[in-house]
C-alpha cells in the first residue's frame, strides 16, 4: 500500500478520509481505502505515526500486538466479517459511519497496555550475575 494514501493531515485532529493522490491506481486505492472502517483508518494512521517514533522493530511489534488485540473488541471487526464473509453483502455498517465521528479517545484505546498480555519485546534485557556467567532475561526462558 502506498503510504501517501494514508496521509491525511496531522496525526492529532484530522480524521477525514485519506486524500486522493494523483494517478489512476493511487486514486483507486484511495477510494477503496476510504470505504473501510473509519476507526481502522484512523488507528492505522496513528500506528504509522507512532511507529516512526518508536525506534526499534521490537517496539513496533509490541504496538502491533496491542492494536490487533484491541480490534477484536471493536464492533467494526465483527461487522467487517459479517459483510464480507457471512452475509457477503459487501455493505458494512461501520460505527461510527464517517471519519468525523472517530474520536481521539477511540483511537487512543487501541494503544493502551495489555497488562499481562504484553509481549515486552522492547523492554531492555535484565543482566543477572549467576555464578561465573552472566544470564540475561532471554536466557532464562
Amino acid at each position: 500500500m502506498d503510504r501517501r494514501v494514508l496521509r491525511g493531515g496531522d496525526r492529532g485532529g484530522d480524521r477525514r478520509a485519506p486524500r486522493s493522490p494523483p494517478g489512476r491506481r493511487r486514486r483507486k486505492a484511495a477510494d477503496e481505502i476510504a470505504g473501510k472502517s473509519p476507526t481502522a483508518l484512523a488507528v492505522a494512521r496513528e500506528a504509522l505515526a507512532r511507529a516512526r517514533e518508536l525506534g526499534s522493530l521490537e517496539a513496533c511489534l509490541d504496538q502491533d500486538l496491542r492494536v490487533s488485540c484491541r480490534f477484536l473488541d471493536v464492533s467494526d471487526f465483527v461487522e467487517g466479517i459479517r459483510a464480507m464473509v457471512v452475509d457477503k453483502d459487501r455493505s458494512p455498517r461501520w460505527s461510527p459511519a464517517g471519519h468525523d465521528g472517530v474520536s481521539e479517545s477511540a483511537v487512543a484505546r487501541h494503544f493502551a497496555t495489555l497488562g499481562d498480555g504484553e509481549l515486552g519485546l522492547a523492554e531492555p534485557l535484565s543482566i543477572i550475575p549467576h555464578d561465573d556467567k552472566v544470564v540475561t532475561r532471554s536466557d532464562e526462558g
